[in-house]
């Protein structure tokens, strides 16, 4: 990997910079006003004012073309900045003044390397390291750069240069080990490593082994290594996690949980690993039902670890939520937006868990000052649009959809959404002229938005208005999904308005089959038909049903009504 920091090694004192600047970097000019630029342009450098830094070595090098000090500090500015084109460009430039210059050598091979010219990086490493053979510093650099050329060779010809100067050591075996293995040459790198870690090995030496025969699913060996490893560092976590699978294929779960309880909780350890482990847990939800104090205490250990790890934060309040402990996820998700203030995810979070707990005032509160911190985002403004709806803040909705439809603007599927909850809304209102007037232009977008027709169709249906229209939008929706009971209670009643009972009835008795029992609506419209076609006994059975479910619709009433109205 390219690690930057290397470059100020041996340059972190502002005194020894101006001393050099003085000595060695100013050997061609001595000139006073050139040392004092150079001076004051490195006191913004290290205080960390790297704009007024920037502007000054402009200058310098614009009225001193051969200062190659000055083109080395700008070529760091702009590679801070993001601009690693220009600091190129300016590391070249001091290269060709001072082409001896071990700095600007190693500064140019990184640049090189990330600007993807790995021939170009790894032609400088290669200078470099015939001038400073001694540089083993560099070396790391060198092998991640022949790697990614897939010259494997010569990343192993640096590590024997290493090996002679400073002997073998963890670092070089385990580092020869994944140039093997990189090259394809697993069994010669295990086989490797092994002779290693006979007489010299580590506990990451005897787990890295350990993990490659659990992953050839031969787990007697693989805890032999583990065992080993752990004897000599009996805290060795990676060994102990590598243990816990080892237990977890072996059904040996009281084991498996003993050793994952102190991973789990290790602050020191990857919270990212950790995440992504955890989710191939609970992706197994016979495992997770089985086991559910169990892992209660591993996502408890895990948030314990990482407080203030975003991804951890999510993960742990998300299965606090699938728990229905919406108030524990809530609160992690607060705590999480205090710890983030800037990112809008972490905020939208937050105002989701309002949203699934129905807390629509509390959403609508909450999203407020998140929308002024984070102006004209859609979906925020979506959030708080179905929230004020929810609320029946009516005027607000209203309001707050139409800013949506003008930020929806080249987004025709949000386009559609908001225009079908207008539709919604001003039904809700009691406003049919601008409900149906939404639905239309719904529609005209996308002529098969499956939840409009239906409701435009059941809202003329009760009016008993356009009833071919209302017919052939519901006729839509059940043919797309014929299983939808909702779509389908919309078309039996449109039937039975039509004064089709017969036809009617077939269609209720399939919306029983796919949920249409357990709600009270579909089942009074059913006991209507029936009714109607002088079923009387089954008619006033589902109407108790109907009753049952939901006293408030005044089934009762109508009960009373239907028998006067058979007596007559």
């Amino acid at each position: 990997m390219i690690r930057f920091s290397a470059l100020s090694r041996g340059l972190s004192s502002l005194a020894i910079i101006i001393a050099l600047s003085a000595t060695n970097l100013f050997a061609q000019d001595k000139s006073a006003d050139k040392q004092y630029y150079m001076i004051d342009a490195l006191r913004h450098y290290h205080i960390g004012t790297q704009d007024e830094a920037k502007q000054k070595f402009e200058l310098i090098v614009a009225q001193y073309p051969d200062c190659d000090a000055a083109r080395y500090y700008l070529s760091n500015i702009y590679f801070r900045k993001g601009d690693v084109k220009s600091a190129l460009e300016q590391i070249k430039k001091a290269m060709e003044l001072d082409p001896s210059n071990y700095w600007y050598k190693v500064q140019a091979a990184r640049l090189y390397s990330i600007s993807g010219d790995l021939a170009g990086s790894a032609a400088i490493y290669e200078s470099i390291r015939k001038d400073y053979p001694r540089k083993t510093e560099l070396y790391d650099d060198m092998i991640d750069v022949y790697v990614q050329q897939k010259q494997f060779s010569k990343a192993l010809d640096i590590i024997n240069d290493i090996e002679r100067t400073e002997g073998k050591t963890e670092g070089t075996v385990l580092t020869r080990f994944n140039i093997l293995v990189f090259d394809g040459k697993k069994d010669e790198a295990l086989k490797y490593l092994q002779e290693w870690d006979k007489t010299d090995g580590t506990p990451r030496s005897a787990t890295i082994i350990g993990d490659y025969y659990a992953t050839a699913q031969t787990d007697s060996v693989a805890y032999e290594y583990y065992m080993k490893a752990l004897k000599a560092d009996p805290a060795f976590i990676p060994a102990s996690f590598g243990l816990a699978e080892v237990y977890r294929v072996r059904k040996q779960y009281d084991l498996y949980f003993e050793r994952l309880y102190p991973f789990m909780s290790n602050s020191n350890i990857d919270p990212n690993m950790k995440v992504n482990y955890i989710k191939e847990v609970l992706a197994n939800p016979q495992f997770v039902q089985t086991f559910l104090p169990q892992i209660d205490t591993i996502m408890q250990n895990l948030y314990g670890a990482h407080p203030k790890d975003s991804t951890v934060a999510y993960t742990f309040a998300s299965y606090m939520a699938q728990l229905e402990k919406n108030d524990v996820a809530k609160q992690v998700f607060k705590k999480n937006a205090e710890n983030y203030p800037d990112s809008k995810n972490a905020q939208l979070q937050y105002l989701l868990m309002f949203y699934y707990d129905r807390d629509w005032q509390g959403l609508i509160d909450q999203a407020k000052p998140v929308m002024v911190k984070f102006p004209n985002q859609k979906d925020l403004v979506e959030l708080l649009g179905i929230a004020q709806f929810q609320n029946k803040s009516h005027s607000d909705a209203v309001s707050t959809f139409g800013q949506l439809l003008n930020l929806a603007k080249g987004d025709s599927s949000l386009t559609v959404r908001t225009l079908a909850l207008l539709g919604d809304l001003y039904h809700e209102m009691g406003d049919q002229k601008n409900s149906y007037k939404y639905y239309e232009k719904t529609l005209k977008f996308e002529p098969n938005h499956l939840p409009s027709l239906n409701n435009y169709a059941y809202y003329l249906s009760l009016e008993g208005k356009k009833m071919k229209k209302a017919y052939e939008m519901s006729k839509k929706t059940v043919d797309a999904e014929p299983e939808n009971a909702t779509y389908l209670d919309t078309f039996g009643w449109i039937l039975f308005k039509m004064g089709k009972y017969m036809e009617a009835k077939a269609i209720f008795k399939q919306t029983l089959l796919y949920g249409g029992k357990e709600n009270a609506d579909i089942l009074d419209h059913y006991a209507e038909t029936l009714f109607k076609l002088k079923e009387y006994d089954l008619a006033f059975i589902y109407w108790d049903q109907a009753k049952a479910l939901d006293p408030s619709l005044g089934i009762d009433k109508k009960i009373e009504q239907r028998k006067k109205e058979m007596t007559k």
